[in-house]
């Protein structure tokens, strides 16, 4: 039989690296911190705020997210929010995945009613949903056209909603609840109705003449009626761009209000 080579002890076998035995809610509260940190400098960084760094931040969120750029801060700070409340509400995989497939749908929603010829163009200038809606619409419309590609990034996003809250649909767009609110509020912005559902009030932009009597008055039947006629007007590209800027920030600060009222 042949004998055993003794076997040689490697040096490296004496070093261990310490283990860091670090409490759960340590590394959760450390972890929570972190993010809330990069939430409120991305948010200083949109209005110029933090420096270098918060420079290259802002151009990194509008290159990926266009108009959606809010979306990111807004996203990282509800996180941190429900990490810090993890006590009410256990994160699991499934809710971060759904927060991540929201935000991706959301990007291609934004993107995806830009003039096609004009996508790379509008990427560029860092409007509509960024490289991120770019390359999601872009396949989409390839593979199943406009209309059915909206109608799929709208279901993509209350399959997210409802992954990312762990919820029913029936919850989800119960009359009262916030996604309701937040659904129906571009509705009413488009439609010119207030928050109540009440068509907001317009001056006329017309003078009543006189009737021809004079000195009568006009009776409660009214005796004489004016027509008057909208003028639709033209909104050029930049406005449009303002409005759908405006409204986003608006959304994302009513999703965050009623978040933390949970």
């Amino acid at each position: 039989m042949g004998r055993h080579r003794k076997r040689r002890d490697n040096p490296l076998d004496y070093i261990s690296i310490p283990r860091l035995d670090i409490d759960p809610e340590i590394k959760r509260g450390i972890w929570a911190l972190f993010l809330l940190v990069l939430g409120i400098v991305s948010v200083l960084a949109l209005f110029d705020s933090a420096g270098v760094l918060g420079r290259y931040l802002s151009v990194a969120m509008i290159w990926a997210f266009g108009w959606g750029k809010w979306l990111f801060p807004i996203a990282v700070l509800i996180l941190t929010w429900l990490i810090f409340n993890h006590e009410r509400y256990a994160l699991r995989g499934i809710n971060y995945f759904g927060l991540a497939l929201f935000i991706t749908a959301f990007q291609g929603l934004l993107h995806i009613f830009i003039n096609q010829a004009k996508w790379a163009e509008a990427v560029d200038m860092g409007a509509g949903g960024g490289h991120l809606g770019w390359l999601v619409v872009r396949g989409l419309i390839a593979f199943m056209g406009f209309w059915a590609s909206v109608l799929l990034l709208i279901v993509i996003i209350l399959i997210a909603l409802m992954l990312t809250f762990n919820t029913t649909l029936a919850n989800l767009l119960e009359k009262g609840s916030w996604p309701a609110r937040f659904l129906r509020h571009p509705l009413q912005f488009l439609s010119g109705k207030n928050e109540e559902g009440e068509p907001e009030e317009h001056e006329p932009d017309y003078e009543e003449g006189e009737s021809e009597e004079g000195e009568e008055e006009k009776t409660a039947e009214g005796e004489t009626e004016e027509e008057t006629t909208d003028v639709p007007e033209m909104v050029s590209q930049a406005r449009r761009v303002a409005v759908i800027s405006k409204l986003t920030q608006r959304l994302l600060k009513k999703l965050w209000k009623n978040l933390a009222l949970m």
